[in-house]
């Protein structure tokens, strides 16, 4: 993934880093919530019991990855169809989320 951001970057819309940032931001928690990390596993727990018990938190967590994750697919389909102009929206877009705090 870095060598395709990197090499996505040097195109002349996208030569300040912009889209490592967001990668940056929000890849930690994209792991987490697909592959049974800790934010998983201790949403599972309430007290002495397996059962869901996710925290307003984590359901804010979850609802911002799922806009980035939007977001950053609609930024690759602007770039696959070499459509600056929509590329730069969802980009846009993308920078203007709230970062997910930890």
């Amino acid at each position: 993934m870095s060598e395709l951001i990197t090499d996505i970057e040097q195109a002349s819309i996208f030569d300040e880093g912009r889209i490592r940032r967001i990668k940056e931001e929000v890849w930690s928690d994209f792991c987490d919530f697909t592959h049974c990390g800790a934010n998983t596993v201790r949403s599972h727990f309430r007290g002495d019991e397996l059962a869901p018990d996710f925290s307003d938190d984590y359901l804010k967590r979850a609802l911002s990855s799922s806009n980035a994750w939007a977001l950053m697919t609609g930024l690759w389909v602007g770039i696959l169809a070499e459509r600056q102009d929509l590329a730069e929206a969802f980009l846009e877009k993308a920078e203007a989320l709230e970062p997910i705090s930890k």
